[in-house]
């Protein structure tokens, strides 16, 4: 990831150039994730990604990791960033009632 982002073309969002030009040190997490999971936009939590980066700058304190993409990514599970799939326990309503067509329809 850090490899990609300093061969970025585009120039810093303000955002982050702010952030730079105060912090130390600045986390962004961009498309290059959703590379990493081979997952769709849809089917990660953002949520828990932000969350996550705590116990990643807990553990790069400790010196347990170094890249965050890679931290992510071995833990997805463990995180939750992988949203979970549903499963429907119910049929919809719908798809109970049969579908009356014109032939079918009953006489008043």
């Amino acid at each position: 990831m850090q490899k990609r982002w300093a061969e970025r073309k585009r120039p810093l969002p303000p955002e982050i150039a702010w952030a730079q030009e105060r912090y130390s040190e600045v986390q962004a997490v961009d498309g290059s994730t959703l590379d990493a999971l081979n997952q769709p936009f849809a089917a990660i939590s953002m949520e828990m990604v932000y969350r996550s980066l705590y116990f990643f700058t807990q553990a790069h304190h400790r010196g347990q990791a170094d890249d965050v993409l890679t931290y992510l990514t071995s833990n997805t599970k463990l995180f939750g960033i992988i949203k979970r799939k549903r499963k429907s326990a119910h049929p919809s309503p719908l798809e109970l009632i049969p579908i009356l067509t014109d032939a079918k329809l009953p006489y008043l």
